[in-house]
């Protein structure tokens, strides 16, 4: 609680039990007047207030981290997934892969499981490192500033790769036409994610061979599509979604 300041400094009571508060008196500098501070009260209607004031705290320090990941305004309120999130050897960088038609909560899933994590790992300050990414407005971005001066290819690219927990939404939906470069790109950040032992969540409506399939329409090389995949299925635990679309019964 906030100091005082008085001639005759009174000890100020608690609001909650009325008992005088435990003070302490600054003397008086430079010929000003003493300074009274008073601390806390112990009983409980004043810890409750505490406890309150920092549950009130911690919650709004969680939403501003939780909004910062980039997670569509859609998903901000959903209910956070913990029992997903215990189920992963996140140490090891075990992620998932949810795959299955659209409509059926697979995106939904992946912010869940990203909330529960969010709320377990922000510091204090309202720091966590965790990111949602739409995989193809995040390739159509790195393209287009690929020779631009300022921000580069190469911050976005890290910035993907070196977050703590990623949600990769889409991967095999393009913008545009599958090309070799966007191929690449996507092996070099699913690469980099599952050497840094970095766990990532992907949605798909492609199953892993489905996929490659998919990648391959601009693999040149033809192998580079099969490397994604398989290191996907080394990291990550799949989980199928199946059902009509949810969208259009809303």
């Amino acid at each position: 609680m906030a100091g005082t300041t008085s001639s005759t400094p009174e000890v100020p009571a608690c609001p909650h039990c009325g008992m005088p508060l435990p003070t302490f008196t600054l003397p008086a500098r430079f010929g000003g007047l003493p300074r009274v501070i008073t601390s806390p009260c112990g009983c409980d209607g004043a810890v409750a207030e505490e406890r309150e004031r920092l549950r009130a705290e911690r919650s709004e320090t969680l939403r501003r981290a939780w909004e910062r990941t980039g997670v569509p305004a859609e998903y901000l309120d959903v209910a956070p997934d913990r029992a997903r999130l215990d189920s992963l050897d996140l140490e090891s960088g075990q992620g998932m892969y949810l795959h299955g038609t659209r409509g059926t909560g697979k995106t939904m899933v992946a912010c869940a499981v990203l909330k529960a994590y969010v709320s377990r790992n922000t510091d204090a300050s309202g720091w966590c490192s965790a990111r949602f990414v739409s995989a193809p407005r995040w390739l159509s971005r790195m393209q287009d500033m690929m020779g631009r001066w300022g921000e580069s290819a190469e911050d976005e690219f890290q910035r993907a790769a070196g977050t703590g927990l990623l949600v990769f939404d889409d991967i095999g939906k393009m913008s545009s036409r599958v090309s070799d470069w966007a191929v690449g790109k996507l092996f070099e950040l699913v690469d980099a994610r599952c050497v840094g032992h970095r766990p990532t969540i992907y949605t798909s409506k492609y199953d892993l061979g489905g996929l490659a399939e998919r990648l391959e329409l601009g693999d040149g090389d033809g192998e580079t599509s099969g490397d994604i995949a398989s290191r996907i299925y080394k990291c990550c635990v799949r989980e199928r979604f199946e059902g009509p679309d949810m969208r259009l019964r809303s």
